[in-house]
């Protein structure tokens, strides 16, 4: 109900217009990851980005993903990731 609600909003400011998005290019120059850097899922993402995009930059944020300092960490690494994405 809230994914709705905030579409509804977004669109009523007019930021949901097909002129204001942009096209998505068909292959990734680069991949931000934020996760934990001991879980299986930066393995599967590593060994898929490799198999499926080999010329793709990876970007890694190794963060705690389950605590009390989580949420802040995982702004943190997001963050982190488009900023290191920004300047290369």
């Amino acid at each position: 109900m809230q994914v709705a609600t905030l579409a509804r909003a977004l669109s009523a400011e007019g930021l949901m217009r097909p002129e204001r998005k942009r096209p998505l290019p068909v292959y990734p120059r680069r991949v931000g990851l934020v996760t934990s850097p001991r879980g299986k899922a930066v393995h599967d993402v590593i060994r898929t980005l490799r198999r499926r995009y080999p010329g793709a930059e990876l970007l890694i944020a190794g963060v705690a993903v389950e605590g009390a300092g989580a949420v802040s960490g995982i702004v943190r690494g997001l963050e982190a990731v488009y900023a290191a994405g920004s300047t290369s």
